[in-house]
């Protein structure tokens, strides 16, 4: 039976009935798993070289099927990549993901007579692929469990190796854009920003400058408080800032970053480039209806408010925030009880009373905005690689 299961399987191959063959013979009467597993060997070992859509179900149904022993001289790993290469030509990213990601790796030290054993840069490249992939379709959790993977290799790297430095700025942006997409806007910033101060002579300098601009999107969307204020000096004290007015999706950049590190009032029309700029995960609308970039500015705008008035009244703050009395009165209890700003509301006068902020020279908040960033990409890298680390232990 298995001999006229695996002539099936060949006869197949060279047309398009592959997955009703896979079907008839996997399903036959007799077809127990050691039966299973030597068809997909079969099939896998006969996979044809120019791979079709029909053939995709059958060859990935036979490399789920494969014992995790099994011995097929890589091939198993040469049809993923095939398999890879077709989901990335039809623009089915997470196809793509998916087939590349199951890659059998067994050890990490780049035996040449091993086809399952990659060098840590090997590796890393593979699990950064992987979740370049997933970040494309927006899905972080998986892309962080690969960027976790990657993250164990990256000690074992040497950076002044070949193009490892290309590798290395790969997998560290990608920590960045997990943590973009997740929404975790401050700690992508600083990523982003200590990014940008890349010195490798191969770097192009636009590039740099793209940096520049997503720490800056991500810090102009980061909640209200110290840290972002002291983000906002260090982005906006930084000289290649102002090219970005000739980047394209930045234009907007620079004089938004100016005018929430200064506390300046900024209009919603004044946003309107900006938010175009964004992409969609950054522009998600929150529970109360208000999108999170009209929230950003909200909160801005009191914190510029609370620099000029020492109180105001509700109904003159909701229209400086151009929106409803309630909604005004809520956001500033939020940023009270958040302790993005000091004072207290009197619900009976309609009154917003704050508490003088301490004012700090400039050179002090840049001292405040070097140490804060250092300090916070440390507890962020030491955090993200242990939850990362428990991830891939549990995956």
């Amino acid at each position: 039976m298995s001999s006229q299961q695996k002539q099936s399987l060949t006869s197949a191959l060279s047309t398009d009935t592959l997955s009703s063959a896979w079907e008839s013979v996997t399903t036959a009467e007799g077809t127990d798993a050691q039966t299973l597993r030597i068809l997909s060997s079969h099939l896998i070992v006969n996979a044809p070289e120019v791979l079709k859509a029909s053939h995709i179900p059958p060859l990935l149904s036979a490399l789920s099927n494969l014992a995790s022993s099994s011995n097929l001289s890589g091939l198993d790993n040469t049809l993923r990549r095939k398999i890879f290469s077709f989901y990335i030509e039809t623009s089915d990213l997470t196809s793509a993901g998916n087939a590349l990601g199951s890659l059998r790796i067994d050890n990490y030290i780049g035996d040449p007579s091993d086809p399952y054993s990659f060098t840590p840069a090997e590796a890393c490249d593979v699990y950064i692929q992987v979740a370049e992939c997933f970040l494309e379709e927006d899905e972080s959790a998986s892309a962080e469990t690969f960027v976790g993977k990657a993250n164990q290799q990256k000690a074992d790297i040497d950076p002044n190796e070949g193009n490892n430095w290309a590798l290395l700025l790969r997998a560290d942006t990608c920590f960045a854009r997990v943590m973009d997409t997740q929404r975790k806007f401050l700690s992508a910033s600083a990523k982003y920003y200590e990014l940008s101060q890349a010195t490798n002579d191969n770097l192009e300098q636009g590039d740099l400058i793209v940096l520049l601009g997503k720490a800056a999107t991500c810090c102009i969307l980061g909640d209200a408080g110290q840290l972002r204020q002291r983000l906002l000096t260090l982005i906006s004290s930084d000289e290649r800032l102002e090219a970005l007015n000739g980047v394209d999706g930045y234009e907007a950049h620079y004089a938004v970053v100016k005018k929430m590190q200064q506390k300046q009032i900024i209009q919603n029309k004044e946003m309107e480039k900006f938010t175009q700029s964004l992409e969609q995960h950054q522009k998600a609308m929150g529970a109360s209806g208000v999108t999170h970039v009209d929230k950003v500015v909200m909160e801005h705008n009191v914190l510029a408010v609370q620099r000029v008035y020492s109180s105001i009244r509700i109904s003159a703050l909701a229209k400086i925030l151009e929106t409803d009395g309630r909604n005004a009165m809520k956001i500033a209890a939020t940023m009270i009880a958040n302790k993005a700003i000091e004072g207290k509301i009197d619900e009976v006068e309609g009154l917003l009373h704050f508490t003088n902020e301490t004012k700090s020279t400039d050179k002090e908040l840049m001292s405040k905005a070097i140490e804060s960033v250092c300090l916070r990409l440390n507890k962020v890298a030491a955090k993200a690689k242990e939850e990362m680390s428990n991830a891939t232990t549990v995956s």
